[in-house]
Order: C-alpha cells, then sequence, then structure tokens
C-alpha cells in the first residue's frame, strides 16, 4: 500500500511539473509595451505650414503605446499602436511658445492568414489622426487674440480604412495593397468647423460642413519594424494613397511615421522621431511637411 501511495505521489508530481513547464513556455498571446520620451531639443520643419517655425528649440513629449494580438495557433492577428508626440517651440528667445507638433496617431491592423503557415493574409487597415490640445489663432496654447479655438481633440480628425491584401516579408514586416480605400475627415464643433480652415462646403443653414467622404483610390502601405542587433531598433510606417480614376490634379497622398531608437541602456534609448505628409498633386511639385525631433525615451514591456 505505502508503495502504491508513493508511486501515486510520484505520477502526480511529474504530471504537475510537466503541466507547469508547458505552461511556463506557452508564448503569450499579447505584446504589450509602453514608452515615454521628452526632450528639450532642436526641431527641424521643412515646407512647414504658415505659422509653425522652419527650427528652433522645442521642448517635446512623445508616448507610444503598442498592445498587438499574436496568439500563435490562431490565424487571426491584430496589431494596434498608438503614437503621440507633443512640442512647444520658440523661433528665437524673444517670441512667444506656440505648438509645433501635437499629432496623436492609431495604426490598426486586422488580418486573416490564408493558410496556416503562410504570408498571405486578408486584412482590414485603420488609421486616425487627431491633435490632443486646445490651439488658437498662431497656433498659440494660449488665446491672444480672443479668437476662440482653431484645433481641439478631434477638430479636427481624420479615419483612413483600408480593406484589401497583406504579404508579410518577416516577423514585423509586412506591405498591404488596398484596390479601394476611404477617408472620413471631420470636425466634432461647430465653432472650430465654422471657421472654415478644414472643411469648405457649407450646408443649407449657411453653416460649413463637419464631415468630408472621400474615396481615395488605392492604398498601399508598408509597415517594417526590426531591431538590429541590441541596440538599434526602428518602427517606420508609410502610407501612399493614390487614384488612378480620378480627372482632377490632386491624385492622392504619401504620409509616413518613422520612429529609431538607440538603446543606452535597459529601459533608457535616444529616439529620433520624424513624420512625412504631403499631397501628391499633378499640377504643383511634391513638397511634403517633414519634421523632426530627438527625444531621450524609456520604455517598459508590460
Amino acid at each position: 500500500m505505502k508503495k502504491l501511495i508513493f508511486i501515486l505521489g510520484m505520477s502526480i508530481s511529474a504530471y504537475s511539473q510537466s503541466d507547469s513547464s508547458q505552461t511556463e513556455t506557452k508564448p503569450p498571446s499579447w505584446e504589450k509595451s509602453f514608452t515615454w520620451g521628452a526632450n528639450i531639443s532642436h526641431t527641424l520643419n521643412i515646407n512647414a505650414p504658415a505659422g509653425t517655425p522652419s527650427q528652433g528649440l522645442a521642448y517635446s513629449n512623445a508616448v507610444d503605446i503598442i498592445f498587438n494580438y499574436v496568439k500563435e495557433e490562431s490565424r487571426f492577428r491584430a496589431t494596434n499602436e498608438l503614437h503621440w508626440l507633443f512640442t512647444l517651440g520658440k523661433a528665437d528667445a524673444r517670441s512667444r511658445t506656440l505648438t509645433t507638433a501635437d499629432q496623436f496617431f492609431t495604426f490598426h491592423d486586422l488580418s486573416y492568414s490564408l493558410s496556416k503557415s503562410g504570408k498571405w493574409s486578408a486584412n482590414l487597415i485603420l488609421k486616425t489622426d487627431s491633435p490632443i490640445f486646445k490651439q488658437y489663432e498662431g497656433n498659440f496654447m494660449k488665446d491672444y487674440y480672443q479668437l476662440g479655438p482653431i484645433r481641439s481633440f478631434l477638430n479636427p480628425y481624420t479615419l483612413v480604412v483600408s480593406p484589401g491584401i497583406r504579404y508579410q516579408i518577416a516577423p514585423k514586416n509586412t506591405i498591404s495593397l488596398s484596390p479601394y480605400s476611404t477617408e472620413i475627415f471631420g470636425l466634432t464643433n461647430q465653432f472650430i468647423a465654422d471657421k472654415g480652415n478644414d472643411i469648405s462646403e457649407r450646408r443649407p443653414d449657411g453653416h460649413y460642413k463637419t464631415r468630408h467622404v472621400s474615396p481615395n483610390g488605392t492604398e498601399l502601405n508598408i509597415w517594417l519594424n526590426k531591431k538590429i542587433a541590441k541596440r538599434l531598433d526602428f518602427d517606420y510606417k508609410l502610407g501612399i494613397r493614390y487614384n488612378f480614376f480620378t480627372s482632377e490634379a490632386l491624385k492622392g497622398n504619401m504620409k509616413g511615421m518613422f520612429i529609431t531608437n538607440f538603446r543606452i541602456m535597459k529601459g533608457l534609448k535616444l529616439s529620433h522621431r520624424a513624420s512625412l505628409n504631403g499631397p501628391i498633386d499633378n499640377s504643383i511639385p511634391y513638397r511634403p511637411f517633414f519634421s523632426q525631433t530627438v527625444l531621450l525615451s524609456y520604455s517598459l514591456s508590460l
């Protein structure tokens, strides 16, 4: 009887150890990370909108949040990234502080693999863009001219919907092609809309419209995320939209976000952030707005 109890005890112990080891080695279903960066640095803006200095001293804050669904046995994948860059700048020591960047982007890629081990997937890409804080005439944070805000959260906002097919070059490196994408551009504040800075069309009551839906034609998305050695990694996203069927001169848009990180020590890194945005218009040369800044960042894997 004692031998039987001993054998049963050893069997249960071995089973529990085996089950525990399987649980420990099972890869997680979610990848999650949080990065915060801040710095007082020199910023460079090329082809900047009116009122934005081309260069100068700036204080920048950046937040990056990533939560990706990557369950190994599932053919469904979900990429979800939130990126926010907020910069206050001065052209010189005597000038007023103004907002040179308030960019809140989100990127979502929902895909379903066409085969269990294949690299082709049907996917849906969603991209959003909005400011966070209120801005006033001259891109100031304060209403010096008593004219009310010209920007605020979701004023304006952009949502781009791009269903299509995706090819995975390597893990976290993909090329997606959408034969037909749609852009929804709008505002949630009628007062800001009535300034006419964002949408020029009016409703029958005389107020400016608060939403505009437009077909964008074909869209190509290239998303690259790679770690080189132990210290260098990058996250580049480039989207190119082009409408082959429109007779208008404005054919599309090219927009990108490029983050390069150099690891100093565990959790601490130096980040170079750049953004690119410009219309593809056959009537004028392509001159996109390009902005870059360097930040000291702290990263945490959750």
